[in-house]
């Protein structure tokens, strides 16, 4: 059964409701239906499972994965008995069947560059898993998608991989897709923008119905028109799916050792490992086994260093910038700051610019100074930590290669070539960190689709007082050039035409041939049968 005609959760007097031939061959003239009460409806919906759906879905069509792809001899023949898209309709062989292509058919070049982008993809540690893994560049398909899996492909990685291989208009629809699932993920949703994103999602659900066929749109694709209207009365997503109830289903699996007492398994491993936690909390010093060291004391220091120290001597402008960067973020310094400002900006009229250069270059100079004056007096106001941040910082450097900061790792680049995660890009706000920047006025654009591209060449070091996550993938048809995405990606807006005419062939692609696929038994009399009604239908409406 066949979802469609979303059309009719569009405004009245939208352009779209008054094109025929990419959509069911009629006008759209009803209504939305009335929404149901919650007496009427007992539970909620399962946004992990409708994404699952969906991802698998769009995966299983594009990449033509027998058993999950939505385009085959059968939904060919509902364009026929539809009467729309008649460029696409099957032509019966002698021993096969020829299908057009279609726009979202990928040709084998295409399908090896989409595989090939997931397969070398490198993401940052405990991100997602292995993708490698479960990318098959023989036979060009994925395999063994878990939920999550589904979950960041449609979140990130899918984004990623049909950059450039499909034309603009149904990678803006899937683009349109991801950024909607993406949107209602976040852990904090401003309820002003939901009606905006009621609207966009019907739109891009009319888009995937104008380039996909009918069978691509079950019952879960379908769901994703009422998944705003859920999370306006139960609140954001995150609090409700079903992510930390399946992974604590395998370790509820791992409790079992006697598989004829199940039940009584888990009861038992439950209560032991609880007592277990329970004594831990109160032991300092021990090593754990099988726990987790931040249960057994809370307030253990998280930041440590993943490989042995080698000391570097760094030059005066790293040194300045490191510690003119410490003493602007320790509260004790803020009165200190304020006085420097105030004595700048006495005396002769300076602009700005000027002033804050000039506290950058003489503030800790000028803070060593006070502080030191400040302790020969008895009795002074001078705290250990600001005598101790006022002196000149160590000439030698400790340097590692891996460190682990709050529980995320940061490896150098020269490590993070050999691993098959990414851990180079920096995402929290750390103690001190040197990294390269890109120039962000000539090495980095944004495109039309809200990608961040960057010129790798044009890097250039600078202090910088806050960092997010990011991960890196080279674009398509230039080496020179990556695109730099977050791992939480935003809401952005991705201009459709809404044009009338619907006489423009966009859902059939000319670069490519078609395919031939095996002749269904009795395609012939099928075939005919659907002309037929085909005949009867126009009939009637003649008379």
């Amino acid at each position: 059964m066949a979802y469609i005609g979303h059309c009719k959760f569009l405004p009245r007097h939208h352009p779209y409701r008054k094109q025929k031939k990419v959509f069911n061959g009629a006008q759209e003239l009803e209504l939305a239906p009335e929404p149901l009460s919650g007496e009427e409806i007992l539970v909620q919906t399962n946004v992990m499972h409708i994404e699952k759906n969906v991802c698998a879905n769009l995966i299983g069509t594009l990449l033509d994965i027998p058993g999950k792809m939505k385009d085959g001899v059968k939904s060919r023949l509902d364009l026929v008995e539809l009467n729309i898209r008649s460029e696409l309709a099957p032509q019966v062989g002698e021993k096969k069947i020829f299908l057009p292509l279609t726009c979202y058919t990928l040709s084998r070049a295409e399908k090896l560059s989409f595989c090939k982008t997931l397969s070398e993809l490198k993401v940052p540690e405990g991100y997602s898993s292995n993708i490698q893994s479960l990318v098959s560049l023989t036979d060009l398909k994925l395999y063994e998608l878990k939920s999550h899996d589904h979950h960041v492909l449609m979140q990130q990685l899918l984004l990623v991989a049909i950059r450039g291989i499909l034309p603009k208009h149904v990678r803006v629809a899937i683009i349109r897709l991801c950024f909607f699932f993406n949107a209602i993920c976040k852990k904090t949703i401003d309820t002003s923008h939901l009606k905006g994103m009621q609207e966009d999602v019907v739109v891009t659900l009319c888009l995937l119905e104008k380039y996909f066929p009918p069978p691509f749109f079950t019952i879960m694709v379908h769901l994703v028109v009422h998944l705003v209207r859920e999370i306006e009365f139960c609140g954001p997503v995150h609090l409700r799916w079903m992510y930390p109830f399946e992974r604590y289903m395998k370790v509820l699996k791992t409790y079992v050792r006697n598989r004829n007492r199940p039940e009584e398994c888990m009861v038992e491993n439950y209560i032991v490992e609880e007592a277990i936690k329970f004594c831990s909390e109160f032991i300092d010093g021990v090593s754990s086994i099988r726990l987790n060291s931040s249960i057994i004391k809370k307030n253990s220091n998280v930041d440590r260093a993943l490989s042995a120290s080698s000391f570097i001597r760094p030059s005066k402008e790293q040194l300045d910038q490191a510690h003119l960067y410490v003493i602007h973020n320790v509260n004790d310094v803020l009165l200190y700051i304020e006085q420097h400002m105030e004595s700048l900006g006495t005396g002769k009229a300076r602009s700005k610019k000027w002033i804050q250069e000039e506290h950058n270059r003489s503030f800790s100079r000028w803070l060593s100074t006070r502080v030191a004056l400040a302790l020969e007096v008895p009795n002074n106001s001078i705290t250990p930590s600001l005598r101790w941040i006022a002196h000149r910082p160590s000439l030698g450097v400790a340097t590692y290669s891996g460190y682990i900061i709050n529980g995320y790792y940061y490896h150098i680049k020269r490590r993070d070539d050999i691993r098959r995660v990414q851990n180079s890009g920096v995402s929290i706000t750390a103690t001190m960190m040197q990294c390269d920047w890109v120039d962000n006025r000539s090495g980095v654009k944004v495109d039309e689709f809200g990608f961040t591209i960057m010129d790798i060449k044009l890097v250039l070091t600078s202090p910088q007082r806050t960092i997010e996550e990011v991960f890196f993938e080279d674009e398509i048809g230039d080496m020179l050039q990556e695109c730099g995405y977050e791992t939480i990606k935003r809401m952005s807006n991705v201009d459709t035409p809404n044009e009338t005419d619907d006489t423009n062939s966009t859902y059939i692609r000319h670069d490519c041939e078609g395919r031939w696929v095996e002749k269904v038994r009795n395609i012939t009399a099928i075939f005919m049968i659907h002309k037929w009604r085909i005949a009867v239908r126009m009939k009637e409406k003649c008379f």
